[in-house]
C-alpha cells in the first residue's frame, strides 16, 4: 500500500506546499526583484558578496593630488559590510523559531523514500522466496498424487483378491452342496440296503423252520410206513 501511494503522490505539489508553508512560517523571505535573496541556512555566495559590497571605485585606495607625493596617505575600506543588517538578524532570529514545518516535511520525504527502498527490498525479497514456496508446493502436490496413485492401485488388488476369494467361496460352497446331496442319497440306499438284508434274514429263518418242520414231517412218515408193511419171505439158496 505504501508503493501505491508513493506511485500516485505529486511530488511538484509536495514542493509548492513546502514553498507556501516556509514562506507563511517566515523560513523563506518574499523575493525582491531588485535585491538578491539570501538563505536563511546557507551562507551567502561570493557572487551574492560581491553584489552587496560597494563599488570598487569606492573600495581602491584615495590618492592625495600629485603634489603630495612624498607623504601619500592610503585609506582602505572593507570590500563586504562588516557587521550584518539588523533587520536580516532579527528575520533569521525569527525565522529559526518555525522550523518545525520544515523538519515535518523532511520527515515525511524521508519516509516516503524508506518505504519505497523497503518496499522494493520486500518485492525483491518476495520473489525467490514465492519460487521456493512454488517449488515446495508441486513437490508436496507431485507427492500426495503418488501416494494417491499408489492408494488407489492397493484398494484395486484387495478388491480383486476379494473377487477372487469370493468366487472360490461360491466355488466351495456349491461343491459342498453336491456332496452333501450324494451323501444324503448313499444314506438312503445304505438304509433300504439294510431293510432288505433285515427282510432276507427274516425270511431265511422262516425258510430253515419250515425245512426242519418238513424234514420232521418225513421222517414221521417214513418210519410209520415201515411198521405198516408185512414181513417178506425169504428164499434160502440152499433150497434152490
Amino acid at each position: 500500500m505504501n508503493s501505491s501511494n508513493t506511485d500516485t503522490l505529486n511530488f511538484d505539489s509536495l514542493d509548492d506546499w513546502l514553498e507556501s508553508d516556509l514562506r507563511q512560517s517566515g523560513i523563506i523571505l518574499p523575493q525582491d526583484n531588485n535585491k538578491p535573496t539570501f538563505s536563511p541556512v546557507m551562507p551567502p555566495t561570493p557572487a551574492q558578496m560581491m553584489l552587496a559590497s560597494p563599488p570598487i571605485s569606492e573600495c581602491t585606495p584615495r590618492m592625495d593630488p600629485l603634489l603630495d607625493l612624498s607623504t601619500p596617505l592610503l585609506k582602505y575600506e572593507p570590500l563586504s559590510p562588516v557587521e550584518t543588517p539588523k533587520a536580516e538578524l532579527q528575520d533569521i532570529s525569527n525565522s529559526a523559531v518555525d522550523l518545525q514545518p520544515f523538519i515535518k516535511a523532511l520527515t515525511l520525504l524521508g519516509s516516503l523514500q524508506q518505504n519505497n527502498t523497503s518496499n522494493h527490498n520486500t518485492i525483491s525479497n518476495k520473489r525467490p522466496r514465492n519460487d521456493s514456496i512454488d517449488e515446495q508446493q508441486d513437490l508436496i502436490a507431485l507427492k500426495r498424487q503418488r501416494n494417491t496413485d499408489a492408494a488407489r492401485r492397493s484398494r484395486q488388488r484387495k478388491a480383486m483378491k476379494m473377487d477372487a476369494l469370493e468366487k472360490r467361496v461360491m466355488d466351495l460352497e456349491a461343491e459342498n452342496e453336491r456332496l452333501r446331496l450324494r451323501a444324503a442319497v448313499a444314506e438312503s440306499e445304505r438304509a433300504n440296503v439294510e431293510a432288505k438284508e433285515k427282510r432276507s434274514r427274516v425270511k431265511i429263518l422262516e425258510l430253515e423252520r419250515q425245512l426242519a418242520d418238513t424234514h420232521k414231517a418225513l421222517l414221521k412218515y417214513n418210519t410209520k410206513d415201515i411198521t405198516l408193511l408185512p414181513a417178506t419171505p425169504t428164499i434160502s439158496t440152499s433150497a434152490i
